[in-house]
């Protein structure tokens, strides 16, 4: 990606949140926005996303991938849309590193915001990590 591309990328079974996502954010040229429906596809490019966001059923493995996610990168946005059946999971899945955990019932417009904020804040956290170095970086996030 170049300096001021952006890279959000979404790991759900369908493609419904991914499609209705481009369409609010179509023709801003600094942001990609790709699917990816399998969990190794995803693991394999989560680390190089500024954002990424998880279409969840509450499942431990979910949670798992959370936890792994904020092990790898401190800088990382992540975000969970969750069944309205487990959202009791939300905690878990803050403890866990999560920034923000929305139910999938939100309005997209909700979703597109909190998902915008949330590409600023990693966008900012990754240029303080550029500049402090990451064991410092770690330390602010």
């Amino acid at each position: 990606m170049s300096d001021g591309m952006r890279l959000l990328l979404i790991y759900e079974r369908s493609s419904h949140w991914t499609a209705e996502l481009e369409r609010l954010f179509s023709g801003r040229d600094q942001l990609s926005i790709r699917w990816r429906p399998h969990k190794d596809d995803f693991l394999n490019e989560a680390l190089d996303a500024d954002t990424v966001l998880i279409v969840a059923d509450g499942s431990d493995a979910e949670l798992g991938l959370i936890r792994h996610l904020r092990q790898a990168s401190s800088v990382l946005g992540i975000g969970c849309l969750v069944s309205n059946s487990a959202l009791n999971w939300e905690w878990l899945a803050r403890e866990l590193g999560a920034d923000f955990v929305l139910p999938e019932t939100t309005e997209i417009q909700r979703v597109a915001w909190s998902v915008e904020r949330l590409i600023r804040s990693a966008a900012t956290k990754r240029f303080f990590a550029a500049s402090l170095g990451d064991a410092d970086a770690d330390e602010l996030c």
